[in-house]
């Protein structure tokens, strides 16, 4: 069978032009086959760590990871791991396969249960110096120490000690449910 092509134009430098059609790389199924990650139904552990650790960043995803109530009571093991992720303030580091995809997973203890963080690989984060504007900002120096005291003493005016989300709500979803509900 003929493969089609999914763009046509020309490679093109000084005077010589040349047409050409670009085809996606034909991969036989079974070569797929070979390189499949197997699917397993263990999150296998792999190290702990503070979690202060973990930057915000690293998270793609966040998921709850709920207790298998199919295979009978609520197991006593998975109780047991929240309340020591909470006692300890620890994060789980794991590496799972799902959809044939390995990833790196962190589980950490959320109000009674547990949540899942998708985290992205390193290499799939942009360094920060690659931003537009971030090198020319870290070049300014900040000596004048009332400007910094200024700047601190609005911080800590603004500062909670407790993060509370209820505070916030968005505005825009609830005018538009009252406007047409």
């Amino acid at each position: 069978m003929a493969s089609k092509s999914m763009w046509r134009g020309s490679i093109s430098f000084g005077l010589i032009n040349i047409p050409v059609k670009v085809y996606y790389i034909a991969i036989d199924k079974k070569d797929l086959e070979n390189i499949k990650l197997k699917t397993t139904k263990t999150i296998d552990v792999k190290e702990f760590i503070d979690a202060i650790d973990l930057d915000p960043i690293l998270i793609e995803r966040s998921y709850y990871v709920a207790p298998d109530t199919k295979r009978g009571s609520v197991d006593k093991a998975y109780s047991l791991l929240v309340r020591v992720l909470n006692q300890t303030n620890k994060i789980a580091i794991e590496k799972a396969v799902f959809k044939d995809k390995e990833h790196v997973v962190a589980l950490r203890a959320y109000q009674r249960g547990i949540v899942m963080y998708i985290l992205h690989y390193i290499d799939e984060i942009r360094p920060v110096d690659e931003i537009e504007g971030f090198a020319d900002a870290q070049k300014i120096k900040i000596d004048n120490k009332e400007e910094l005291l200024l700047g601190k003493l609005l911080v800590e005016n603004l500062s909670s000690k407790h993060f509370d989300m209820n505070k916030y709500s968005d505005s825009y979803t609830k005018e538009l449910k009252e406007k047409t509900w």
